[in-house]
Parts: C-alpha cells; sequence; structure tokens
C-alpha cells in the first residue's frame, strides 16, 4: 500500500498563488500514485473558513480514501 503524508500547504485567502498551484500538482500525483492519503495540519495560512473548505474538496476530489487532521 502506497500511502500520501503531506501537510503544511498554508493556502492563503487569495487563489492565484502558487500554493494552489503546488496543490493541483500535489493533488495529480496523489492520485495516481497513492492508495491513500494522510494530510497532518496546516491546510490555510489565516484559518480562512473558505480557504479551508476549498481544500476539503480537494481532497475528496481525488476519489481516495484519506485522513485529515487539522
Amino acid at each position: 500500500m502506497k500511502i500520501a503524508f503531506f501537510g503544511d500547504v498554508h493556502l492563503p485567502v487569495f487563489k492565484e498563488t502558487l500554493p494552489y498551484k503546488v496543490l493541483d500538482w500535489a493533488m495529480q500525483d496523489i492520485q495516481k500514485k497513492a492508495d491513500c492519503a494522510i494530510f497532518v495540519g496546516d491546510a490555510t495560512c489565516d484559518g480562512n473558513e473558505q480557504t479551508y473548505l476549498y481544500f476539503l474538496g480537494k481532497m475528496q476530489s481525488v476519489n481516495l480514501p484519506f485522513l485529515f487532521i487539522p
């Protein structure tokens, strides 16, 4: 079993930034190569709820089992 283990993406409120591009790349890689994913925290850099929900949506879009520790 291959497990993608990652954290500290620190997404800002503004989506036109590098962290969002890196997240897209990571989600594509995880979907191709992993059987499940574990995220260990710091999804946003400022605790913004909409950013947090965006991140959860990205995690769900890879259609793999995942464990999320906020």
